[in-house]
């Protein structure tokens, strides 16, 4: 009897270790959780994924530009050309208005940010040349 009494002390013990089988409701919730923490996880990458292309896709392109040269170079062409008070003036409000709708064109057909030269330190585009040429071509068309 103590072979009985002994076994069915260990069968309680053994028992307690053990866990019950799960009911069909316990399972059926287990199930949903999974599948919700799945959903949740995709929807968050397809968001992660989405937002990384909308900002890569928007982002502008930043270029550089030498404001310095091009008013010097402006500033040594009028003084050459020895002109009167008015005229000086005409052309230097010519300059300023050809300058900003350069730069502004240039921005609105590039998606671009058009930084000052010495606010570049290295590796953008200069798009000095291209600008200078816009507002030689500009200031061409205002005088005719």
């Amino acid at each position: 009897m103590e072979n009985n009494a002994l076994s069915a002390e260990q069968t309680n013990q053994g028992a307690s270790t053990v866990k019950p089988p799960l009911t069909r409701r316990q399972k059926a919730k287990r199930q949903c959780l999974r599948n919700l923490g799945l959903v949740i996880l995709a929807v968050t990458a397809l968001n992660a994924a989405l937002t990384s292309a909308m900002i890569s896709w928007r982002a502008p392109a930043i270029v550089s530009f030498d404001m310095k040269t091009t008013i010097d170079q402006f500033t040594e062409q009028a003084s050459e050309r020895e002109l009167k008070e008015g005229e000086l003036e005409l052309l230097t409000s010519r300059f300023t208005y050809s300058l900003n709708q350069a730069l502004t064109d240039y921005q609105a057909r590039h998606s671009a940010l058009i930084l000052v030269k010495p606010a570049v330190v290295s590796g953008m585009p200069d798009i000095t040349a291209e600008i200078q040429g816009d507002i030689s071509q500009r200031m061409a068309n205002l005088v005719d």
